[in-house]
């Protein structure tokens, strides 16, 4: 009976713990890693920053390497009824930083922005954009929701040590995408109306070593497309 009993409480703290991380928009714990998405609005910008926290909750002491790169992570866009969303195939100027492997120590976490604009868009038109690079970017529509989920995957790798080196599938969350509405000037102050691709300088290379980016392009402007009727 006692036995009967702890296996009961061990199942509700499991569940309780699980489903406390599905409130926050962790995904479940793989190989002693979980992983979230969420999103941040610039000022009188359309892009949105997107950004990944990685949450080592293994019980190895010692830090977790992790081979991340934004082609590890594959998205999809849908709305309510779960109908995708065309990913964005307008004219494309942007860059990419070059990513190496995350430390990460037990316990800890780590959250990092892992979209770069260069997606050309139109300032009157185009409200709210996810731009994850030129294969993996989303305008997104005004007229209804929009959640983003997807996956994250590191194979193993010949060399890899079982306790130091993660490898695995998380699947992320669905996640609803903020927008504005029709009427709120959140895009470029000015009325013009040629497409335009943005980039931005981050540099974090003082709070995260191990994450070294190169790359600075502002206010790139693209020819204009022929109309399409």
């Amino acid at each position: 009976m006692k036995t009967l009993l702890t296996a009961i409480l061990v199942i509700a703290f499991s569940a309780q713990a699980l489903a406390s991380d599905v409130a926050d928009g962790w995904s479940e714990t793989v190989n002693g890693l979980k992983a979230r998405l969420s999103f941040e609005r610039v000022q009188k910008s359309p892009f949105l920053k997107v950004f990944i926290e990685l949450q080592n909750t293994s019980d190895v002491a010692g830090s977790r390497k992790i081979r991340f790169d934004p082609k590890t992570i594959d998205l999809r866009v849908t709305d309510a009824a779960k109908n995708p969303l065309a990913k964005a195939n307008g004219p494309y100027d942007g860059t990419s930083p070059i990513w190496k492997p995350l430390l990460l120590p037990l316990e800890g976490t780590i959250r990092f922005r892992i979209s770069f604009p260069g997606l050309g868009y139109r300032p009157e038109t185009d409200r709210t954009i996810i731009d994850l690079g030129p294969s993996m970017s989303w305008v997104i529509p005004d007229d209804k929701e929009y959640f983003i989920s997807g996956t994250l995957t590191i194979p193993k790798m010949e060399g890899d040590h079982h306790d130091s080196d993660w490898s695995g599938m998380l699947t992320l969350p669905t996640t609803k995408i903020p927008t504005t509405s029709k009427g709120e000037p959140d895009g470029p102050a000015n009325g013009s109306q040629p497409i335009r691709s943005e980039s931005n300088l981050k540099i974090i290379g003082d709070r995260f070593p191990s994450l070294t980016f190169a790359f600075a392009i502002e206010n790139i402007h693209l020819p204009t497309p022929p109309t399409i009727h």
